[in-house]
């Protein structure tokens, strides 16, 4: 009977180790969902980072079409006469120059 009774209470005893372990590993997976690397905080932060570099991309994209749209008009004859006369204040042959001085009325 006491060896039945032994058995019993080894059986008891590795059923609270086990039961303690599981209690363990089901802690530690709570914490990683909760507090690990890919954790449910991290991955709010994760998404709005990616929020942040989409408006940037979006961004560079329109710089880039407009930069794009300038090099398309500066390759053509009218975009680079434009750009001399605006710029270097150059003018074609035969074409007069006229420069008008606002007067200020308060400078008077």
């Amino acid at each position: 009977m006491k060896n039945k009774d032994r058995t019993l209470d080894t059986l008891g005893f590795f059923k609270i180790i086990f039961s303690i372990f599981l209690l363990l590993l089901l802690f530690m997976m709570i914490g990683k969902i909760f507090l690990g690397e890919f954790s449910i905080s991290k991955l709010s932060e994760v998404k709005e980072e990616q929020l942040i570099i989409e408006q940037d991309i979006s961004l560079l994209r329109k710089n880039n079409e407009e930069m794009i749209n300038e090099i398309n008009i500066l390759n053509s004859d009218e975009g680079l006469e434009g750009l001399a006369r605006s710029e270097l204040g150059l003018i074609k042959e035969g074409e007069t120059f006229y420069q008008f001085e606002v007067n200020n009325p308060s400078e008077n």
